[in-house]
């Protein structure tokens, strides 16, 4: 459940009347890297219209899906003190004491804009819509473990490789996979330009964009759109907010575009360090991304604020302790955020053996992490420890609903992607490929590879 310290600071009324609310169906869309459209990135399942079919946009507007039948019932659940099912994620986390997004997002919403106060209680219109969440198709540079070909172009041809090594499907077929179908559907920016036409109209409302991935700063069309609103002059109440692998160095963005905007916000997506990072985040250089953080901490505009964005999964559950040594030694960085990953439900951490768990838990609790509070993110020494303990208190509690989540589909899956990249997991994390069971040979031999 919420807390109350996480309710307190709401200054919303509407909350201490319905506690459960969430602002996100009211003024929020976001639009999937295969051009599904959702109300959040956590939300489980698309927007439906009539049909029972997904919004798509590849043939819909963002508008068409906010005055869905879909949308307006979701925000009257809401308003009726329902919890909706397909919030699922976000209930989760409040159970053991974790900020979810949609209390994130509350307080920011209430203490930033709170003209926005009326959006439960008058009725919603096309100007509601003022928070964009925007994955402009599924071009991206690397094959993140954690990912797949839903958010990554580079990973179809991973995904279909693997399908006819291990899994029987024949090359001749391969067009018939989910991940090529995919790969075709992350082009729906450059194939609908409706879309564009659509965003330009809702531009002058928009007060928060947020782009992810693919990954954003390969996707020119989105700083055409920016460049755009500093023409309009919309840019100067519009705060955008990235999340980027941190593989490139958008130089034009940060002297020319990004100036003109009332805040920018670049989250640098970083779940481990060195080897394991590379690893994990498959086709990175360590060193050069490594670089382009600091370079932009260094050169940050006064509108700007850096955060590294953790997504806490099975590969990096146990790289915590070393990853904020790091961390706290960046210049500049503004916050550190610790952020659960919950699908694929075979990396989610609640599936790890209980001795795993054990081990890990005793090492995050015991260690002192006073170390942070230099970051603004946890001005209060004891804030980290209470993240962490909700997310170890997650890990033992937390029920993965996913039928492919047994300890045998999780081996399977590692050394499919070893044997396809000529990497061994045992070589980045030994102890961990210990505590799950992982062994190489036998996997060899059991797949004959």
């Amino acid at each position: 459940m919420a807390t109350k310290d996480d309710l307190g600071r709401i200054r919303n009324p509407a909350f201490k009347a319905i506690p459960t609310l969430c602002y996100l169906p009211f003024i929020h869309l976001e639009a999937s890297a295969i051009g599904d459209v959702k109300p959040c990135c956590m939300t489980e399942g698309p927007v439906l219209d009539d049909n029972n079919k997904p919004y798509n946009l590849s043939t819909c507007t963002l508008k068409e899906a906010f005055n869905s039948t879909h949308m307006k019932q979701m925000r009257k659940d809401f308003l009726d003190s329902k919890k909706p099912t397909n919030c699922k994620k976000c209930w989760d986390e409040e159970d053991t004491n974790i900020t979810s997004k949609r209390l994130v997002w509350a307080e920011q919403f209430s203490q930033k804009y709170p003209e926005l106060d009326y959006v439960f209680t008058n009725e919603v219109t096309d100007k509601n819509l003022v928070y964009l969440d925007l994955k402009l198709g599924t071009i991206c540079n690397l094959k993140c473990r954690i990912c797949g070909p839903m958010s990554s172009s580079k990973w179809a041809q991973d995904e279909m490789d693997i399908a006819v090594k291990f899994e029987g499907v024949q090359k001749k077929d391969v067009k018939d996979l989910q991940a090529y179908k995919w790969l075709k559907q992350g082009n729906w920016p450059r194939e609908n330009n409706a879309f564009w036409e659509n965003l330009e109209d809702i531009l002058p409302n928009v007060v928060h964009l947020e782009f992810t991935g693919g990954e954003p700063w390969l996707i020119n069309e989105h700083f055409e759109v920016l460049e755009k609103a500093v023409v309009d002059g919309y840019a100067k109440n519009i705060y955008v907010h990235y999340n980027t692998n941190g593989t490139q160095l958008p130089i034009h963005a940060l002297e020319n575009i990004w100036p003109h905007f009332k805040g920018v916000k670049a989250s640098f997506s970083i779940d481990d360090i060195e080897k394991k990072f590379e690893y994990q985040r498959y086709g990175a250089n360590w060193d050069e991304v490594n670089y382009n953080i600091n370079y932009i901490c260094n050169n940050k505009l006064p509108n700007m604020t850096t955060e590294i964005c953790t997504t806490i999964n099975l590969f990096n559950i146990n790289s915590l302790i070393k990853l904020q040594e790091w961390v706290r030694h960046i210049e500049n960085l503004d916050t550190w955020y610790l952020n659960l990953m919950h699908q694929p439900g075979h990396f989610n951490i609640s599936i790890l053996p209980d001795d795993a768990k054990d081990e890990i838990a005793y090492g995050l609790l015991h260690w002192n992490w006073n170390a942070v509070d230099c970051l603004t993110a946890f001005k209060l020494r004891d804030e980290f420890l209470t993240q962490i303990k909700s997310i170890v208190d997650y890990m033992y509690t937390h029920k993965v609903d996913d039928p492919e989540h047994d300890k045998s589909y999780l081996l399977d899956q590692i050394f499919k992607v070893d044997w396809m990249r000529r990497e061994k997991f045992h070589d980045v994390d030994p102890r961990l490929a210990e505590l799950i069971g992982y062994n190489y040979r036998l996997l060899k031999r059991k797949f004959r590879a």
